[in-house]
């Protein structure tokens, strides 16, 4: 095992309070944690490529470094493990906690062409449709690649944030067609956008369900006369098979190497 000499600052500072366990430390060349015994480099500088490889909901990699999150948790999308990590309101996907209302469950709530992986709306690519650069397709959607850089001087514009090239901006106005001004900087516009937000915006007869617009119901038979495909009528209202056997909202419900593809790990 390799090991790196610890800062001089660090060592000062550990001289004067000791090690202490759950003490965590950052200075230029890194972040350290101590475990009552002795202190480590959490991830060496220039070793990280997205958020998960700093080890914690601590830290976020920046210019391919593992670096103090300074961020709320929640109101600007900080990094997660798990949706515990997130303040209420907000759920952990791909890494950092959304709003509730910007998480999808299921493929219906993205629209026409699009399906819901992991709690975000992507393009479908099936049928030969091919995805945009910076994008693959990966359970029959076009996600994010795995990363795209390293360190800020990987991007022609813009930070290395999380693996991803990220330009600055101040509204929407200044991104690509297919992104949105995240908090200071352009990214894919993964987004569930609601259909409605309270039930008159609905068809006559419908009644608007966490932002979708759904069917009142009494049983099975008043939903096949309505939609073959939601024909299962629970809690009040139509739903689909996928929805009655929905075991996660975003990958972080399942088990390690599956992904929540259309409320069902896969």
């Amino acid at each position: 095992m390799t090991t790196r000499a610890l800062p001089l600052a660090l060592l000062f500072v550990l001289g004067l309070a000791g090690c202490h366990e759950e003490t965590k430390f950052c200075d230029e060349n890194g972040c350290y944690t101590c475990d009552g015994m002795s202190c480590r480099p959490i991830t060496p500088a220039g070793a990280c490529t997205r958020n998960a490889d700093c080890g914690g909901d601590e830290y976020v990699c920046r210019d391919g470094a593992c670096v103090p999150d300074d961020r709320s948790c929640g109101d600007l999308g900080c990094s997660c493990v798990v949706t515990g990590a997130c303040d209420e309101g907000y759920v952990c996907t791909g890494g950092e906690c959304r709003p509730e209302d910007e998480v999808c469950r299921f493929d219906h709530a993205c629209g026409a062409g699009k399906v819901c992986v992991d709690g975000r709306c992507y393009n479908a690519c099936e049928g030969g449709r091919e995805c945009v650069e910076g994008l693959v397709c990966e359970d029959g959607a076009c996600v994010p690649s795995v990363a795209t850089c390293a360190e800020d001087a990987d991007c022609e514009d813009g930070v290395c944030l999380d693996g991803s090239c990220q330009v600055g901006c101040t509204g929407d106005g200044e991104c690509a067609a297919d992104e949105f001004c995240d908090h200071g900087h352009c990214r894919y516009d993964d987004r569930f956008t609601p259909f409605c937000v309270e039930s008159p915006d609905c068809q006559a007869g419908h009644v608007c369900v966490e932002g979708l617009c759904r069917t009142p119901c009494t049983d099975d038979a008043s939903c096949l006369a309505f939609d073959v495909q939601f024909r299962f009528c629970r809690e009040g209202f139509c739903q689909t098979f996928d929805e009655i056997r929905s075991d996660c909202r975003t990958s972080v419900d399942c088990e390690p190497g599956k992904t929540c593809v259309n409320g069902s790990c896969r």
